[in-house]
């Protein structure tokens, strides 16, 4: 739900002040623009400043499905890492193969 948010205030504010992920966030000299770049790209997922989910996906809130989900999302990726590692390792009956 926080990405769809974020995504959402993105094209509201689309490289402009309030742009979540703007890569003109710091200026516009080549250090500024570097730091920008990664902003961009990565540095937005860390920032301290979370974009409102109430304000930009208040209808992913009223979805219990979608709630749920999101709520499961540390594991759902914990899962997705460990199994496939599991199985190799299984199969092959080997550290190689995890």
């Amino acid at each position: 739900m926080r990405w769809v948010a974020d995504h959402r205030k993105h094209h509201k504010f689309s490289d402009r002040d309030g742009d979540p992920h703007s890569p003109w966030r710091y200026g516009d000299t080549i250090p500024a623009l570097m730091k920008g770049l990664f902003h961009a790209h990565m540095g937005w997922l860390f920032d301290e400043e979370q974009t409102s989910q109430r304000q930009y996906a208040p209808d992913l809130l009223k979805d219990e499905d979608i709630v749920k989900i999101s709520r499961a999302f540390p594991a759902l990726v914990a899962v997705s890492l460990l199994l496939p590692a599991v199985a190799g390792g299984l199969w092959t009956m080997s550290w190689q193969g995890a």
